[in-house]
């Protein structure tokens, strides 16, 4: 991968990267409390020089979210209330159902050199590192370079899978195989992927340990690391406080 900006290495990568398997499964509501509540931490309050948090996380029971900006009355159907537990996530994008993917969690400090690319140059570096994930475990897989490179399926349609948009990961076919939404704060960066079967049931493991490798890059530190017990009581507050209150899931 090529330099994107003089003061970002793509080779290099992000250097020392804290990476946390989240044991167990947990409810919609905590995945999303626990993400902003990482991003919160980059402040630097708990380090002088916060570290990138790499987390890969499961769902306790059938989930569906949907993006910040989405109106819940065009996104949601009756059917969903009947089958699913439904979130509003705190990034934007389309209506994800995490039946069908696996997810993970990039956070970094506003200080990162990765931080200061645009919001379309670092989405594009991520996504170009899941490419190379996948490819190691099998995949074949692309990065889209326009949002015209393979027609939209589903124009229209409010589900994040069913139309690439600009720097998605595809496949050859033009499917969508990973995404990913957004959101950049005083803190730093929220970066919340998702990526649906592409060998990933099979290769789980091999994936993930090889996203965060690529991540990290040739000269980085991988930490095995975990939350904080503190940083996990927040959390459970922030999930009763905002993320299960149906005021949020109907916010727009």
């Amino acid at each position: 991968m090529e330099n994107e900006d003089e003061h970002f290495t793509t080779d290099s990568g992000l250097g020392p990267l804290r990476v946390w398997h989240d044991a167990g499964a947990r409810s919609a509501a905590m995945n999303m409390a626990i993400d902003e509540v990482l991003v919160q931490q980059m402040n630097g309050s708990e380090s002088s020089e916060p570290k990138p948090i790499l987390r890969y996380y499961d769902w306790a029971r059938p989930s569906v979210s949907i993006g910040y900006f989405q109106r819940w009355q065009e996104t949601v159907t009756q059917a969903d209330l009947e089958e699913v537990d439904l979130m509003r996530r705190w990034t934007g994008g389309g209506r994800v159902d995490h039946r069908e993917d696996h997810t993970y969690t990039l956070v970094l400090p506003r200080e990162h050199p990765l931080f200061l690319l645009s919001p379309a140059e670092n989405y594009k570096w991520i996504h170009r590192c899941v490419v190379r994930a996948l490819e190691q475990i099998g995949a074949t897989a692309t990065v889209t370079d326009s949002a015209n490179s393979f027609s939209p399926r589903g124009e229209g349609s409010p589900n994040c899978f069913d139309c690439p948009v600009q720097f998605d990961v595809v496949n050859d076919e033009g499917g969508k195989l990973a995404g990913a939404a957004q959101r950049r704060t005083r803190w730093g960066l929220l970066h919340q992927g998702s990526v649906v079967e592409a060998g990933l049931a099979e290769h789980r493991q091999d994936w993930e340990k090889s996203l965060a490798e690529i991540l990290s890059g040739n000269s980085g530190e991988l930490m095995t690391w975990q939350a904080p017990a503190t940083w996990l009581e927040r959390a459970e507050q922030l999930a009763e406080e905002k993320y299960a209150r149906q005021t949020w899931l109907e916010k727009f």
